[in-house]
């Protein structure tokens, strides 16, 4: 018996994509005690606000909000529902590597990549949008490394 080539998600963007864009995880207006960093991308009009603070554990907590396309506000969500509730050092850690695989669109799936991560990172066969999906993601580099 020959075994079957893996499926090919055929849909322009995957449901767990359109899952995060209509009911986002942590889109709020404000978080209490929060820093926050806005940041647009002028091309397209993309702005995105995000907040995060530290419990009195270490552990993230982030919320955003924004004014913005699917893929962004998709890729804010699924980043919100990931890093939220880790400590510091890894969630650093795993902003960076999304940071640094995510436009290698050549490359495979970083082994540290699961669960909602692995939709996002199937965007990369739309370069042109790689902008997008990173927007959220550099405003979190920016309140991580300030």
């Amino acid at each position: 018996m020959t075994a079957r080539p893996p499926e090919v998600n055929q849909q322009p963007y995957q449901d767990i994509i359109l899952q995060h864009a209509k009911s986002p995880r942590g889109y709020c207006q404000s978080l209490e005690r929060a820093e926050s960093v806005t940041l647009a991308n002028p091309v397209c009009g993309d702005e995105v606000t995000v907040m995060r603070r530290w419990t009195a554990d270490g552990l993230l907590e982030l919320g955003f909000h924004c004014q913005a396309c699917l893929l962004c506000k998709a890729s804010a969500s699924v980043m919100v529902s990931t890093l939220s509730g880790l400590p510091k050092e890894l969630a650093t850690a795993l902003v960076q590597l999304v940071q640094t695989t995510f436009p290698s669109s050549g490359q495979d799936l970083p082994p540290n990549i699961s669960g909602d991560l692995v939709a996002l990172y199937d965007l990369r066969r739309y370069p042109t949008r790689a902008q997008c999906v990173l927007l959220p993601w550099d405003a979190i580099t920016k309140l991580l490394y300030n």
